[in-house]
């Protein structure tokens, strides 16, 4: 049984580390300024915005949003991609590569803080010890996603870990996604076996449906009100931090 998942809002939560580096990268901050005093130095309200932003991303692009909403905004799908929409192609593809760049540095020169950023939500190691092929699906990078992972003791090849699978463009990150679980399930077909999708993204999993894929929207990840009622209405089956080891061990039984 394939079993892939999320890394951010799923395996772990990296919001810290992302609002950081999308901060110093905007403000065209050096590379010293990596650091907690730098972090206890951004607004409060900018710090909201940025997490109440989070449940929207998608890719990296995706983190200029919040410098671009008023404060106190009341932040929903519609308001998220329009504002995101707004901003001029040739800023979006200057900080993606820029925010690329700088996450690698502070990732090799200021490790131990970096991995500090990483809080674990998910034991992996778990289900890995279930005999279960599990797949990392991300929009971050395979080496920071690997370097989190062996630095907290998961043993998880880095062939198995689909990384970047953003893209500039939204709708070919959507499509890259899709082709990627597209061949994930005709190689749980060809071994006789079955593929599980657990996200925390509501718009993966409701697409990722209708490719016939088992899906599951993890719930201790990021999500908003308007979320839910979209769960709700797509009728998407739900798992929870507490459950997921047996909802994984009823579906590997019942082949």
């Amino acid at each position: 049984m394939i079993v892939a998942l999320d890394f951010d809002g799923v395996i772990f939560d990296g919001t810290h580390e992302c609002l950081l580096v999308a901060w110093n990268v905007f403000k065209k901050n050096t590379l010293s300024n990596f650091n907690i005093k730098k972090f206890d130095e951004i607004p409060e309200l900018f710090i909201d915005l940025f997490k109440e932003s989070r449940s929207f991303v998608r890719h990296d692009g995706h983190f200029l949003v919040p410098f671009y909403i008023k404060e106190n905004t009341i932040i929903n799908s519609e308001i998220f991609h329009k504002t995101y929409n707004s901003i001029p192609q040739e800023i979006i593809f200057e900080f993606r590569a820029d925010f690329n760049k700088y996450r690698s540095k502070v990732r090799d020169i200021y490790s131990h803080y970096w991995l500090e950023l990483h809080k674990k939500l998910l034991n992996l190691e778990e289900i890995i010890d279930l005999g279960i092929d599990v797949r990392i699906i991300s929009g971050k990078d395979s080496d920071s996603i690997f370097f989190i992972l062996q630095e907290n003791g998961v043993k998880l090849i880095k062939e198995k870990i689909h990384g970047e699978t953003s893209s500039k463009i939204p709708l070919l990150k959507l499509l890259k996604l899709l082709k990627l679980l597209k061949l994930l399930k005709s190689e749980a077909n060809d071994g006789n076996s079955k593929l599980l999708f657990i996200d925390d993204n509501i718009e993966n999993i409701i697409e990722s449906r209708k490719l016939g894929i088992n899906s599951l929207w993890a719930t201790w990840g990021f999500h908003t009100p308007e979320q839910i009622n979209n769960a709700k209405h797509f009728l998407i089956n739900e798992v929870k931090i507490d459950n997921i080891m047996s909802t994984i061990i009823n579906l590997k039984m019942n082949k």
